[in-house]
């Protein structure tokens, strides 16, 4: 039985997860937990193609449940084809039930909010195969 679930969801389910092992003081699942859900970011957010710095998921913020961060630094490009500058943004998502709700900040610069919203939306709501999270704790614990 496939219990595949979106980026989104295993992010959910990790957060809650590290947050029952602090709870309780175990620290071994904490960073077994966590080693997950950074092999997950770094395997399965977008990269490249201007997102060349950085993407960092922040999750311990109280407030998790309700919403958490991605920090993106975006490399953009003049018409000529030359590097011309950084823009930093924190993408703020909130799971809902049919989704996900999604806002992106910092400057605008060429309209690169609704590009970041639209590839970082595709990216969180893709299915990841249960056999890729399984083979991701077998790699942390080992």
């Amino acid at each position: 039985m496939s219990r595949d679930k979106t980026l989104v969801a295993n992010f959910a389910t990790l957060m809650q997860a590290r947050e029952h092992c602090r709870a309780s003081g175990n620290d071994e699942w904490l960073n077994i937990h966590g080693c997950v859900l950074e092999r997950l970011a770094d395997n399965f957010l977008p990269h490249g193609s201007g997102i060349d710095g950085d993407t960092i998921l922040s999750c311990d913020d109280a407030g998790w449940r309700e919403r958490f961060f991605i920090h993106v630094d975006f490399h953009h490009m003049n018409e000529h084809g030359f590097y011309d500058g950084w823009t930093a943004h924190v993408l703020t998502v909130k799971p809902t039930f049919t989704g996900i709700a999604m806002s992106v900040s910092g400057q605008n610069k060429r309209d690169i909010k609704s590009y970041l919203y639209e590839i970082f939306e595709h990216a969180l709501t893709q299915t990841v195969p249960d056999e890729t999270v399984r083979q991701y704790y077998k790699d942390a614990r080992s």
